[in-house]
């Protein structure tokens, strides 16, 4: 991610054509205006304020003659309140005791994130912190971001059901006119959707004469119609899980 003061985003723009991330100021003496955003109309666009008393910008600048580490709970409490999920607080490495205290009972990485400031010359990563600002130069600044989802701008998606693989070592027995079916158990499957099908040799599959929840991982003399070739497919149904291959019969 690169960064600077308003004059310097059309130099950041011609040295770095294809950048995936810029940040800019949004107030104060240095705010880019929105024809320098449009330099950029790849990048994500992370915003910074300089003052707590602003509602807006993903970040906080706080150093010298911008906000202090006593205003982030109030800054990052009227951003959450506006829908920033996740507000970052900036700083240098050694204000972030400070902050940890400003912050008061709002919960690092998980209420909140830090940019920090550690001009080590080489990319690297602080313990907790969600990118590292590791070179100023006159022209830019460079950081490391290392939370690939960062800015936290909106609640993640909630998990969704979990999905099993499909069940193994499908196996049919044919007697006469009835079929026993088993396949292996599959751990933390709760119940099976069972499918089986006329089949012909060109592979056209016809009606399903069985289509069922089984809870066991068996089904025994099942009636078969007569006449052809059967096809037979089993998966997981709470949870949703992958489809045994077909099985000809």
């Amino acid at each position: 991610m690169y960064d600077g003061i308003n004059v310097l985003a059309a130099g950041i723009a011609q040295e770095f054509p294809h950048a995936a991330m810029v940040a800019g100021y949004i107030n104060g003496e240095f705010a880019w205006v929105q024809a320098q955003w449009n330099l950029f109309p790849h990048a994500d666009h992370v915003t910074i304020s300089t003052t707590a008393g602003a509602n807006e910008g993903d970040v906080l600048d706080v150093e010298s003659g911008d906000a202090t580490p006593d205003q982030t709970a109030g800054w990052i409490a009227m951003r959450k309140a506006a829908g920033l999920y996740r507000p970052t607080i900036y700083c240098s490495l050694d204000v972030i005791p400070a902050v940890r205290i400003g912050t008061g009972s709002y919960i690092l990485d998980k209420d909140y994130d830090i940019w920090v400031a550690d001009y080590t010359g080489v990319a690297h990563e602080v313990s907790g912190c969600a990118a590292t600002q590791y070179e100023s130069t006159a022209n830019y600044d460079i950081s490391t971001v290392y939370d690939t989802a960062w800015p936290h701008r909106k609640a993640p998606a909630p998990p969704g059901p979990p999905h099993l693989g499909a069940p193994v070592g499908l196996s049919v027995t044919v007697n006469g006119q009835t079929a026993d079916f088993g396949w292996g158990p599959l751990e933390g499957s709760e119940s099976y959707l069972f499918q089986v099908f006329h089949h012909n040799s060109q592979g056209v599959y016809g009606a399903a004469i069985a289509d069922e929840t089984v809870t066991t991982n068996h089904v025994e003399g099942f009636q078969l119609p007569g006449g052809g070739q059967y096809a037979v497919r089993i998966r997981s149904r709470v949870p949703i899980g992958d489809w045994t291959d077909w099985t000809i019969f």
